[in-house]
């Protein structure tokens, strides 16, 4: 019979430490190419501590997340992301999204681009990243108010469907 097994581990933002628990009581991950963002729900028992004190009081928004589940220590990873609001009730709730976290924290500023393609767009905006793009102009683009990269992909997606 085959035994289910998990991995949570938690990076703290400064990268000094780095906290792994091998069980949860619950993992919910919504993953879907119709949405930008994919969240997952870590619930795990309130009492697991970490250097000396609790691991809800430890991990702090904005700490990287690894999410691996598996069959008789067999894990594959199923999410990466960062912690992005903790509920510290009976049992703890970790919120957790994807890589779209780090984009919705860049603001971008009222602008236009008189002929805009995606390509440059993103080299623009999006380093650090392996991309794989299709590359087309959008033509003239407005940003009228102050947004977050997040929510001008999320438009592109929804209204410029490739």
């Amino acid at each position: 019979m085959m035994r289910l097994s998990c991995n949570i581990t938690f990076v703290f933002k400064n990268g000094a430490r780095i906290v792994q628990v091998p069980f949860c009581n619950n993992v919910e991950i919504i993953s879907s190419i119709n949405n930008f963002t994919d969240t997952a729900k870590i619930t795990l028992p309130r009492k697991i501590t970490a250097d000396g004190d609790l691991l809800h009081n430890k991990v702090k928004k904005g700490d990287r997340v690894v999410i691996q589940l598996g069959y008789d220590d067999n894990l594959k990873t199923v999410f990466t992301g960062y912690v992005t609001k903790i509920e510290k009730k009976t049992p703890v709730v970790y919120n957790c999204e994807n890589e779209a976290y780090k984009l919705k924290q860049i603001k971008l500023s009222k602008q236009t681009f008189p002929k805009l393609s995606i390509q440059d767009f993103c080299e623009k905006y999006v380093k650090g990243y392996q991309l794989d793009i299709a590359d087309f102009s959008m033509g003239e683009v407005r940003i009228n108010e102050d947004v977050t990269l997040a929510s001008v992909f999320d438009y592109f997606t929804n209204n410029y469907p490739v």
